[in-house]
């Protein structure tokens, strides 16, 4: 496969799961937005919110190096990792910001090739290619998507929103984002970038990565 289609397969996955997240959301009670349902007290106003936060530290702060100040950092907390997710201001407005934080992201990769070495650092890592961080996105979008599915369904008995869900319901599977044939070779990718790079002996995240992906 070549490297357009891998870089096509790996963009469209990433859109795949940001989809996903609106998707799951649509249709939500603006009350239950900013319900907590879990022990540890995250809403889904403050993931979809970190969400966009996670977009905005990978693609402009590491990869690009920038560092913005934004009208919606006014009246917010730092962002502090033991601390559950919550914000509390108009799903609409949290929507928006996490759409604005996609676009400016994919602003920036349509000027980047895959084997590109980020600008900016990660915690002072340095990340050894655009397609980590891309990898690194969709792992987490994914992962919380399936946190605000469960949180959907305890706030108002609705499931099967993810696009996941959807396309298996669907006549043939349509609709899911990677082919059965691309799997491997995306892997095979993944792979070789991760050894390239010793990631094995890198930071925690992106070793957490390599594992999930089978290759350390």
């Amino acid at each position: 496969m070549a490297d357009y289609d891998i870089r096509r397969e790996l963009l469209e996955g990433l859109e795949y799961q940001r989809a996903s997240v609106r998707s799951i959301v649509e249709g939500l009670a603006e009350e239950a937005w900013h319900r907590p349902v879990v022990p540890s007290g995250w809403t889904v106003a403050g993931m979809v919110e970190h969400l966009g936060n996670a977009e905005r530290h990978w693609f402009q702060e590491v990869v690009a190096a920038e560092y913005p100040d934004l009208p919606w950092d006014e009246g917010r907390p730092p962002y502090n990792p033991t601390m559950a997710f919550t914000c509390d201001r108009p799903s609409s407005e949290v929507l928006g910001y996490y759409q604005e934080q996609c676009d400016r992201a994919d602003e920036i990769l349509a000027g980047l090739s895959l084997s590109d070495v980020p600008r900016g650092r990660h915690r002072g890592e340095e990340i050894p290619s655009v397609s980590v961080v891309i990898l690194h996105i969709i792992e987490e979008t994914a992962a919380h998507t399936g946190h605000l599915e469960i949180a959907r369904e305890l706030l108002d008995g609705a499931t099967g929103l993810g696009l996941r869900l959807r396309a298996l319901r669907s006549e043939g599977h349509e609709g899911c984002a990677m082919s059965a044939g691309t799997v491997p070779l995306v892997r095979e990718l993944v792979t070789s970038l991760l050894q390239r790079a010793r990631l094995q002996a890198g930071g925690p995240e992106l070793r957490g990565l390599a594992w999930r992906m089978g290759v350390i």
